[in-house]
């Protein structure tokens, strides 16, 4: 089951060749294309007849924000029109208009997927969940018994963080401030997993709009199956318009960004971060702690920097867990450390939201073992100096790392699709990104990680495909050989040709998946008409 796409775009054709993937609908056929127009041009009419004031068509500067709304310009394509529902009714009615004339259509929260026809779509319907922007917070006592907040899916973390800042609490949830609410579709990270699990683990209720337009609110008690499913489940089964997230207390904390320019540096970073997986080293001694790591090389030139985002949930200065990585000397001017608030914290990460071009990225994971971060950095950094080396742009390499309490944490919390055993270890989950660009790099863009507004073009597309694809099977191979490969794909980091779902549970919860699905989608609309990572089996009548 890879990817299934809803685009006929030139460029999705040069990834499908390129890629080899195959996918329901043919790039470039023309008969597809007409049959596509026709179907989005009538459900359009009838969305504008209906709706008229949350319809918007091409040439109008809503259109415009909509669909250009996106983090990486390759995201940015041009549906038939663009639905922005006020409400899950609304939301609903439009649904049984769109399944009525079999309208192709996609849906968008923050934007920040790069994958090209995902979040976006050509020949179809864009819905923008744009205004369902409330924000309530529910103290106890309540149904759920703990103090939450409902969150309409139009927010961006760094939104959610400062509604809550003045009452003294967070959530659970992304750590780059510009990223959407459909983080928690892939599971998320958050600075808490290591004590509250995936950031979907901290999510009491889901209001989801179905293929049938009906509009349900799916927690433990009421649809317990489906409740689970939807914590990892991508858009397979109905579209969420609202969460309700768990809060926790939260004062003082200690944090910041740290850089590092120059190889050597490289090197010391990565040993430093080596270092904090061993025992005593603070990734599984303390709790407290977090960090946010990266490493990037622009190209042609290969000036490399490395940075992390440090957090500390108390109010100290310094902890010892973070010595390893205060110990190097930084770039003072691009680093800050320091007692400050959670919100102030995920809001240093703002520059990584920054629409820097085309983005691309492909993922896999390893255990951490002292070979581990050799073979990331060689198989990654080292090969695009040779594969990449008359390209203009930046490859970056970010690694999330998952630890046993942060599975036991999701376990204790209910469980979810994703479902991975904490048995098994600490490992990494690594993700290879590139943007390119075909003018000459800036001074800005060289010496500050992941802030770059250029001119972009796609004739790289192909070639940053095949580097990523040969960098995550080369970091298999050498992973396997020590056995440390770990048969999981985590779908918030995926590839257009990767197939995240499949490895959840290590394969065992795929069926029950699909026997949810066929439950609340019999017809199959999430499967068929809407694109995305998708449950690979066939529909009755498709």
């Amino acid at each position: 089951m890879q990817i299934k796409k809803c685009s006929s775009s030139a460029l999705l054709g040069v990834l499908l060749t390129a890629s080899g993937l195959t996918s329901s609908v043919t790039s470039g056929a023309s008969s597809h294309v007409a049959l596509a127009n026709n179907a989005s041009s009538s459900a359009c009419d009838l969305l504008r007849q209906a709706l008229p004031d949350q319809l918007y068509s091409a040439g109008t500067q809503n259109y415009y924000v909509e669909t250009e709304n996106y983090w990486s310009s390759a995201a940015a394509l041009s549906p038939y029109c663009v639905f922005t529902p006020s409400s899950a009714q609304n939301l609903a009615d439009g649904i049984k208009i769109l399944v009525k004339t079999n309208t192709r259509f996609t849906v968008r929260s923050g934007g920040h997927s790069p994958i090209t026809g995902v979040a976006n779509i050509d020949h179809g319907v864009l819905i923008a969940t744009t205004d369902f922007t409330e924000k309530t917070l529910v103290p106890l006592p309540n149904s759920f018994n703990v103090s939450y907040v409902r969150s309409g899916a139009a927010f961006r973390w760094e939104e959610l963080y400062e509604y809550l800042n003045p009452f003294g609490l967070a959530v659970a949830g992304g750590r780059v401030s510009t990223v959407g609410s459909s983080l928690l579709l892939g599971g998320g990270m958050s600075y808490k997993s290591a004590t509250l699990g995936w950031a979907v683990n901290n999510v009491v209720n889901f209001e989801l709009v179905t293929a049938s337009s009906k509009i349900y609110q799916v927690n433990e008690m009421t649809h317990p199956d489906l409740f689970w499913a939807l914590k990892g489940g991508s858009n397979n089964f109905g579209i969420i318009t609202r969460y309700d997230l768990k809060t926790y207390e939260t004062g003082t904390i200690f944090g910041g960004v740290l850089n590092w320019v120059g190889h050597e540096n490289s090197l010391r970073f990565l040993d430093a971060y080596t270092a904090w997986f061993a025992p005593g080293g603070g990734v599984e001694d303390d709790a407290k702690a977090a960090i946010l790591p990266n490493i990037a090389m622009t190209l042609p030139d290969f000036n490399e920097t490395s940075a992390t985002v440090l957090f500390y949930d108390e109010n100290v200065t310094y902890p010892k867990t973070f010595e390893n990585f205060t110990s190097i000397p930084r770039v003072e001017s691009q680093s800050q450390l320091g007692l400050m608030n959670f919100s102030q914290l995920v809001n240093l990460t703002a520059f990584d939201g920054v629409h820097a071009g085309r983005w691309n990225w492909y993922s896999t994971s390893i255990l951490m073992s002292p070979y581990t971060t050799d073979i990331v950095y060689r198989n990654s950094i080292d090969l695009a100096r040779t594969m990449l080396a008359e390209v203009n742009g930046l490859v970056s390499i970010a690694t999330e790392y998952v630890t046993k309490e942060h599975l036991l944490a999701a376990r204790a919390s209910g469980g979810d699709a994703i479902d991975l055993d904490p048995e098994r270890g600490t490992f990494m989950s690594l993700y290879p990104r590139t943007s390119i660009q075909i003018a000459s790099l800036t001074e800005h863009f060289e010496t500050v990680d992941l802030i770059a507004v250029l001119t972009f073009d796609a004739q790289y597309d192909d070639l940053v495909a095949h580097y990523l694809r040969t960098a995550i099977a080369l970091t298999e191979s050498e992973a396997k050989a020590k056995n440390l490969h770990v048969p999981f794909v985590w779908l918030n980091n995926a590839g257009i040709t990767q197939d995240p779902i499949a490895t959840y549970g290590y394969g065992s919860s795929l069926p029950k998946m699909r026997e949810i699905s066929k439950r609340f989608d019999p017809t199959g609309v999430f499967q068929t008409l809407v694109p995305g990572f998708k449950l690979g089996f066939e529909v009755s009548g498709a």
